[in-house]
């Protein structure tokens, strides 16, 4: 098989520590291994009939990386709004208690923004907060439309913070992921 995918983006840097920025592309998402052949447990692989994801991809989204000041060495806020939207969605599916299985199901929309930030202070700490919003729906004509799709949360929050020593660099990460449909 062959297909053919393109992204255009721009960004426009309205000041030196401003960016604004855009992009739009056409994606395709092969099935994995695990999603062709199962695990012999738990999941069932989904065969050669699996095709491919195939869809597009928007976002929008701003950067912000003001001068180094006084204690201050580095700060990058990021923030990003984007939307997907996808046809022949590979999901596994709950086919038994024990068992799920690889299917296209369909269409679907998943839209939501990212706040990131990165901070470094006093030449020997790092820090940073990433979180996601989104709302992943099942946009397929069947019995499903309208809902959640299963294993994409709503909300996603990672921080972390580390030290710069000589003899290593200590750091502590924080990850969190909200419920979601299974």
């Amino acid at each position: 098989d062959s297909y053919l995918t393109a992204r255009l983006g721009g960004a426009w840097h309205a000041r030196k520590d401003l960016a604004l920025r855009a992009g739009a592309g056409r994606f395709i998402r092969q099935p994995s291994f695990l999603e062709i052949f199962g695990d012999q447990g738990a999941v069932k692989g989904g065969g050669t009939q699996l095709q491919p994801e195939e869809g597009l991809n928007y976002d929008i989204g701003v950067t912000w990386d003001p001068a180094s000041k006084g204690v201050l060495d580095k700060l990058h806020l990021e923030t990003t709004f984007f939307s997907r939207q996808a046809a022949d969605l590979i999901q596994f599916i709950l086919t038994s208690q024990s068992q799920v299985k690889a299917e296209n199901t369909g269409r679907a929309r998943v839209t939501g923004a990212e706040l990131a930030t990165s901070i470094s202070l006093f030449k020997w700490f790092d820090g940073g907060f990433d979180y996601t919003w989104q709302v992943a729906e099942d946009r397929s004509d069947t019995f499903s439309r309208g809902n959640d799709l299963p294993g994409r949360p709503r909300h996603e929050v990672s921080a972390r913070a580390g030290a710069r020593t000589p003899w290593g660099r200590p750091f502590y990460t924080f990850d969190y992921v909200g419920p979601n449909y299974f």
